[in-house]
C-alpha cells in the first residue's frame, strides 16, 4: 500500500477522498496479491487509523469467501499465518471493538471451511490465548461467539450443505474439545477482577448461553459452575449477564422430568439466597428486568413441561410435581407483574398468559386450592397496571406523547390478560370491575384523573372481555352491566372535563349502543354531551375529531330511537358545520372531520319520522350551502380570479365540497332507499353542478379526483338516472389525461359497466378504442430502466387494463369489442395474449387466462376466432409456464396456472377430438416434446378432472424447466 495512498485514508473525510479509498480497496479485492497488501499493512503496523485496519480486513474477508477455497496449500497456509500474526498483534494490543469483532468473524470463515480435516488444532490454539491476559481472552472469547453466530445461531438461513457442515462441526466438537471450552470458561469466570475486567465475564457468560443449547446440560448445571454464576448476581456490573446466561440454561431442551428438577434446583437456590425477595428500591430496574424475564422463562418451560406428558407420565407423580413448581412460581410472577416499572410488568406477560391458559385447560379440575386466590390477585394487579402513572402529565407535549403511546402499547397486553380471566372466570371479573367502577363514578369529583379514567377503561374492555350476547342476555352479567352503565350515564362524569376522561367516556358509550336501544330515558342527556363542549364543540382537537366519528356510529346504530331529537341534533351539526363564516369564532373542525358529520346528518335525516317531502326538503338545507359555496369558487377559479394560491385552496376547497356530499349519500345503501328517501332530487343537481367543475383548467387532477368519487357514489344511490351524466363526464375526465387520471378513471369505468351491463353497451362502445389507445401509448412510451417509480405506475396501469377488458368479458357485454374495427379487435387480442406471456406480474397473467377462459368459452363457434386461439391462446398456455419468472411455488403464479388449466378445459370441450390431434400431431411435437410426454399430457387434459389437471400441470412444467 503506496503512502499517498495511506495519507489519503488519514485525511479521507471529504466525499472525494471517501470514494478514492472505496475505490481503490475495491480494487485489491479483485486483485490476486491483494490481501497479501492487506496483511503487511495489519501485521507491520504501518497504520493507526481503524479505517484503514477495518479496509484491510474487508479485503482478506472477501478473498476468504470468494478465492481462499480455491487457492493452493501453500497460499492457504501464508493466509492463515498473516491472520494468526494479525490475532497475535490483537492479544498484545488494543483494537477498537468493531476491528476485534472483524477479526473474529475472520477466523471464524476460516474455521467453518478447515476444521476437523485441515485445521484439528484449532482449538488448542485458540485455547493457549486464554494465558495470554485479557486481551487474549477477549480475543478467544470472540472467536467463539462468531462460531455461534456462524455455526449455531437458528435466525440464520442455512442451505442443506451449510446444515450439513454445522452438524458435523458441532458433533466433533463435542467430542473433542467441549470439556475444554467449558473448562476455561470456569477458569475465565474465576479469574480476579484485578486480572479480568467485568466486559469479558460479561462475554464469557454470554458464550455459555449460546453453546448450552448443543453441548451436554451437565457440564454446567452442576454445583461448581451454578454456584459460581449465582455469585455473580450480587456483582453490579455483571448480575444481568448472569442473569442472562440462567435463563439460556432454563431453555435448554429436556425432557418433562429433567427440565422440572433443572428449574427446580435453580429455582430453589434463587430463593435461599433471597434474589427473587428484592424490592425495586434495594435493585436497580435493569436487573429487575431480567429477573422478571429469568423467572418467566422458568414458568413458561415448567408449563411446556406440563403439556408434553405423555399419558404414562400424568399417571406418575410428576404431574403433581410440576403443577407445585408451577404454583411456587406464582407469587414471585404476581409480584414482578405489578412491578412500577411496565418493563418489569411485562418480563412476565408469557407466564401469566400461559398460567391462565393452564387453568383454563385444567377447566377446573388441578388440585391446587390456591388457584382462586391466584386469580384475584391477577386481576388486581392487571386493573392496577391499566391506570396511567399518577406522575404522568397528560398536558406535557413532545416526550409525554411518547410516552402515552408506550403506555397505551402496555395497556393493549394487560387486556389481553384481562379478556383471559374473563374467559377463566367471568364472575370475578365482572363484580371486582363493577365494585372499582361503581367507586370511582360515585365520587369521581373528589378522584384523580387516572382513577376516574381506568374506570371507564375497564368498563370498556368488559365488551371485549365477555363477547357476543352475554352482557346483554345473562342474567347475572347484565344486571350488573346495566348499573354500570346506567351509573355512568347518571353520575355526569362526562362534565369531568379532562380530555382523557372524555375520550373514554364517548368510547365507551358508542361501544355499547345497543344499550341505549332499550334504555332511551338516557338518550337526551348522552346527545347533549356529544354536542355541546365536551364533545363537537370541545377545544381540543383530538376530542372534537373522534367525537364526529363516533356520533355519526352512533346515531347510525340508534336510527329509530334518535328520531325524536333530529331536528335539535342537526341545528347542533349545523353551528359547527358553518361553512360561509370560517372566522366566526366557532371552533374549527378538520375536513375528515366534517365528513362523519355530514353523513351522521344524513342518517337523521333519512330516519325522521317526516315524509319524503320533508326529508327532501331538510336534505336540501344540508346540501344548499354545499351547492352555493361550490358554484362561488367554480366561478372565481374559471374567471381567473385567483392567485396560484388561491387556485389551489380553490381546487381542494372543490373536492372537499364534492365529499361532503358523496359522504352524505352514504346515509343510502342502494337506489330504492334513495329514493324511498325522495332526496335523489338533491343528489341529482349536485351532480349537474359538480360536472360544472371539469372545465377548470387547474388543477385538474384534484378537482377531477372529487368528481370521480362523487361519481362513484352516485352509480349506486341513482342507479339508471347516473346515465345521462355519464357522456359528459367520461368525454372530461379522458380530456387531455395523465397516466395516472387513465388509472383512477378505469375503476369508474369498470363499476359502470358492473353496475349497467348492457345498458352501458353503445356508450362504452364508443369511447372504448379512444380509451384503449391511450392506455397502449402510456404503455408504450420510453421510460428510464432505473425508474422505479415510473416501471410501477406502468405495472398498475397495465394490470387497470386487463381488468377492464375482464371487466367486459366477464359482464358479457363483448359486443363492446367485436364491433370494434377488426385490426383493433385483433389488436387487443394480441394484448391479452401478450399480458398472459410477457408480462413479468401473475395477477395480470391470471386476469389475461380468465379473459382468454371467456373469450373461448363465448367466441368458441366462430372459425376466424378459432383460428386465433391455435395461433396464439394455446401457444400461450405453454409458453408462460415455460418462462423463468414464472415461479411455479409462487402462490399467486400458481392461481395464474390454474386460469391455464381452466382455459385448456374450455378449448377442449369446444372443439375436443380437434383440439387433442392438434396437440399431439402439430403443437407438442413441433415444439420438441417426446412423443410419451405429448401422449400422456393429451391423456392427462382429456381424462382427469379439472383439479387433478390443474396438480398434473404444475408437475409437467416443473419437469420441462429442468
Amino acid at each position: 500500500m503506496d503512502e499517498q495512498m495511506i495519507r489519503l485514508l488519514a485525511m479521507g473525510d471529504t466525499p472525494e477522498a471517501q470514494q478514492h479509498i472505496l475505490s481503490y480497496f475495491d480494487e485489491l479485492k479483485k486483485q490476486d496479491n491483494g490481501w497479501q497488501i492487506c496483511c503487511e499493512v495489519l501485521t507491520q503496523n504501518r497504520v493507526d487509523d481503524e479505517r484503514v485496519k477495518f479496509f484491510c480486513l474487508q479485503v482478506l474477508e472477501a478473498h476468504i469467501k470468494t478465492k481462499y477455497a480455491s487457492s493452493d496449500q501453500t497460499q492457504q497456509n501464508a493466509f492463515k499465518l498473516c491472520l494468526q500474526q494479525w490475532y497475535q498483534h490483537c492479544c498484545q494490543s488494543a483494537q477498537k471493538t468493531f476491528i476485534r469483532n472483524k477479526s473474529a468473524q475472520l477466523f471464524c470463515l476460516i474455521f467453518v471451511q478447515e476444521y476437523p480435516q485441515k485445521w484439528n488444532s484449532f482449538f488448542n490454539e485458540m485455547l493457549s490465548l486464554v494465558g495470554a491476559g485479557p486481551l487474549g481472552i477477549d480475543a478467544y472469547l470472540r472467536v467463539l461467539v462468531a462460531i455461534d453466530e456462524e455455526v449455531v445461531a437458528r435466525q440464520i438461513n442455512h442451505t442443506d450443505i451449510e446444515f450439513q457442515r454445522n452438524t458435523a462441526i458441532k458433533d466433533r466438537m463435542r467430542d473433542h474439545c467441549v470439556t475444554d471450552l467449558v473448562e476455561s470458561w470456569f477458569q475465565i469466570l474465576n479469574l480476579p477482577d484485578k486480572d479480568c475486567e467485568s466486559s469479558i465475564k460479561c462475554m464469557c457468560f454470554q458464550v455459555i448461553g449460546a453453546y448450552i443449547s448443543w453441548i451436554d446440560i451437565n457440564l454446567i448445571a452442576n454445583d461448581r459452575f451454578i454456584s459460581k454464576i449465582l455469585e455473580f448476581l450480587s456483582h453490579e456490573e455483571i448480575r444481568e449477564s448472569a442473569c442472562e446466561c440462567l435463563q439460556e440454561i432454563v431453555n435448554k431442551g429436556m425432557d418433562s422430568a429433567g427440565k422440572t428438577r433443572l428449574v427446580e434446583s435453580l429455582s430453589d437456590v434463587l430463593v435461599k439466597i433471597g434474589v427473587m425477595d428484592v424490592s425495586t428500591e434495594e435493585m436497580d430496574v435493569e436487573f429487575l428486568i431480567k429477573l422478571s424475564t429469568l423467572l418467566n422463562r422458568m414458568g413458561v418451560q415448567l408449563i411446556l413441561s406440563f403439556n408434553k406428558l405423555t399419558k404414562e407420565e400424568s399417571a406418575t407423580n410428576l404431574k403433581m410435581e410440576i403443577l407445585q413448581a408451577i404454583d411456587k412460581k406464582i407469587g414471585y410472577m404476581i409480584r414482578f407483574l405489578s412491578d412500577e416499572d411496565d418493563d418489569v410488568s411485562f418480563g412476565v406477560f408469557e407466564f401469566c398468559h400461559s398460567y391462565l391458559g393452564l387453568l383454563k385447560q385444567l377447566n377446573g379440575c388441578n388440585p391446587l386450592q390456591s388457584q382462586g386466590e391466584h386469580i384475584k390477585k391477577i386481576l388486581h394487579v392487571i386493573l392496577n397496571k391499566m391506570k396511567y402513572d399518577h406522575e404522568y402529565n397528560f398536558d406535557r407535549k413532545g416526550k409525554s406523547e411518547e410516552s402515552e403511546a408506550e403506555f397505551l402499547e402496555f395497556r393493549k397486553e394487560m387486556k389481553v390478560l384481562f379478556g383471559n380471566l374473563a374467559k377463566l372466570n367471568g364472575g370475578i371479573v365482572i363484580v371486582t370491575s363493577r365494585e372499582l367502577i361503581t367507586a370511582a363514578l360515585n365520587n369521581w369529583r373528589n378522584m384523580s384523573i387516572h382513577d376516574i379514567e381506568l374506570a371507564i377503561y375497564v368498563l370498556y374492555c368488559l365488551g371485549e372481555a365477555f363477547p357476543g350476547n352475554i352482557l346483554y342476555n345473562d342474567p347475572d352479567r347484565a344486571n350488573l352491566f346495566s348499573d354500570m352503565m346506567n351509573l355512568l350515564i347518571t353520575s355526569d362524569v362526562s362534565q369531568h372535563g379532562h380530555w382523557v376522561v372524555l375520550h373514554q367516556y364517548f368510547e365507551t358509550v358508542t361501544r355499547y349502543e345497543r344499550f341505549f336501544a332499550t334504555n332511551a330515558q338516557h338518550l337526551p342527556a348522552l346527545l347533549m354531551s356529544f354536542l355541546d363542549e365536551r364533545g363537537l364543540k370541545n377545544q381540543k382537537d383530538s376530542i372534537r375529531s373522534r367525537t364526529s366519528f363516533l356520533l355519526m356510529r352512533f346515531v347510525k346504530a340508534l336510527k329509530t330511537q334518535v328520531q325524536p331529537f333530529v331536528n335539535d341534533i342537526l341545528k347542533q351539526i349545523e353551528e359547527v358545520l358553518n361553512l360561509q363564516h370560517q372566522d366566526n369564532g366557532c371552533v374549527k373542525v378538520t375536513e375528515n372531520d366534517k365528513y362523519y358529520l355530514y353523513e351522521a346528518s344524513a342518517i337523521l335525516i333519512t330516519c325522521s319520522t317526516s315524509g319524503a317531502e320533508k326529508q327532501q326538503e331538510k336534505m336540501g338545507t344540508l346540501l344548499s350551502p354545499v351547492i352555493t359555496l361550490f358554484q362561488q369558487i367554480c366561478e372565481q377559479l374559471q374567471n381567473g380570479q385567483l392567485d396560484e394560491i388561491g387556485q389551489l385552496d380553490g381546487a381542494n376547497r372543490l373536492q372537499h365540497l364534492m365529499a361532503y356530499a358523496s359522504r352524505a349519500s352514504k346515509a343510502f345503501s342502494t337506489v330504492q332507499s334513495m329514493k324511498n328517501s325522495g332526496c335523489a332530487q338533491c343528489f341529482t343537481e349536485a351532480l349537474s353542478i359538480f360536472l360544472h367543475s371539469l372545465t377548470i383548467p387547474v388543477h385538474r387532477a384534484i378537482i377531477h379526483s372529487g368528481v370521480r368519487q362523487y361519481l362513484h357514489r352516485m352509480i349506486i344511490c341513482l342507479g339508471q338516472d347516473v346515465l345521462p351524466y355519464v357522456p359528459v363526464a367520461v368525454t372530461h375526465l379522458l380530456k387531455d389525461c395523465e397516466m395516472a387520471d387513465i388509472q383512477d378513471f378505469i375503476p369508474l369505468i369498470n363499476q359502470l359497466i358492473t353496475r349497467f351491463k348492457s345498458s352501458i353497451s353503445p356508450f362504452l362502445t364508443d369511447i372504448f378504442m379512444p380509451l384503449v389507445s391511450q392506455v397502449f401509448a402510456f404503455l408504450q412510451a420510453p421510460t428510464e430502466s432505473n425508474d422505479q417509480q415510473a416501471l410501477r405506475e406502468k405495472q398498475l396501469l397495465q394490470r387497470s387494463y386487463y381488468l377492464f377488458i375482464a371487466t367486459i368479458t366477464n359482464m358479457s357485454i363483448l359486443e363492446v369489442i367485436s364491433s370494434q374495427e377488426s385490426n383493433n379487435v385483433k389488436e387487443i387480442l394480441l394484448s391479452i395474449v401478450h399480458g398472459a406471456v410477457e408480462v413479468d406480474d401473475p395477477q395480470a397473467q391470471k386476469t389475461c387466462f380468465i379473459i382468454c377462459n371467456k373469450l373461448v368459452d363465448n367466441w368458441g363457434g366462430d372459425e376466424s376466432f378459432k383460428e386465433f386461439v391455435y395461433e396464439h391462446i394455446v401457444p400461450a398456455c405453454f409458453m408462460a409456464p415455460l418462462k423463468s419468472t414464472f415461479n411455479l411455488e409462487d402462490a399467486q403464479t400458481y392461481l395464474a396456472l390454474q386460469e391455464i388449466a381452466n382455459v385448456q378445459k374450455t378449448i377442449l370441450q369446444k372443439w375436443n377430438v380437434e383440439f387433442l390431434q392438434y396437440l399431439i400431431q402439430t403443437y407438442l411435437p413441433q415444439n420438441n416434446c417426446p412423443p410419451d410426454m405429448t401422449q400422456e399430457y393429451a391423456m392427462a387434459l382429456e381424462k382427469m378432472d379439472n383439479k387433478t389437471f390443474k396438480n398434473y400441470l404444475k408437475a409437467f412444467y416443473a419437469k420441462a424447466k429442468t
